[in-house]
């Protein structure tokens, strides 16, 4: 991580959809000047939150079990409105006076069917937004 980075703007990024890179672009940013960075590894098991705003990177995971990656991308006060195409959210207290958001209904058991279907949907309405205006597109 670049220390500091997170008081700046966030920065434009270059899509490469670079085979060793996983984002969905394959997004990178230039001129970042790697000798300010400060290496923050993670043990099995430990999770690292941070801003969106924060320069990072990972290395590959040389290990022998999958590296898991959960990312928040959009949490958003409920007046603001997705300009991109209407989305579920699931609403964590307070009420939504402004409909900017489908609610997305809380599971009903793990796995169930009507769930990951819900889920799958979800995700490529969310895929359409994150695309636009692609090259081109991944798989994932």
């Amino acid at each position: 991580m670049i220390p500091g980075s997170h008081r700046g703007e966030i920065h434009d990024h270059n899509e490469t959809f670079g085979e060793e890179n996983i984002l969905t672009r394959g997004q990178e940013i230039v001129d970042v000047d790697e000798t300010r960075a400060v290496e923050t590894p993670l043990r099995p098991g430990q999770v690292s939150f941070h801003s969106q705003r924060v320069i990072h990177s990972s290395q590959p995971n040389n290990s022998d079990d999958r590296r898991i990656g959960f990312a928040i991308q959009s949490y958003l006060p409920p007046s603001v409105v997705q300009t991109k195409g209407r989305t579920h959210a699931q609403l964590v207290r307070g009420d939504d006076p402004y409909g900017s958001f489908e609610f997305a209904p809380r599971p009903s058991r793990d796995m169930a069917r009507e769930d990951v279907a819900f889920r799958d949907t979800v995700n490529a309405k969310w895929s359409e937004i994150l695309y636009d205006g692609a090259q081109k597109r991944r798989d994932y």
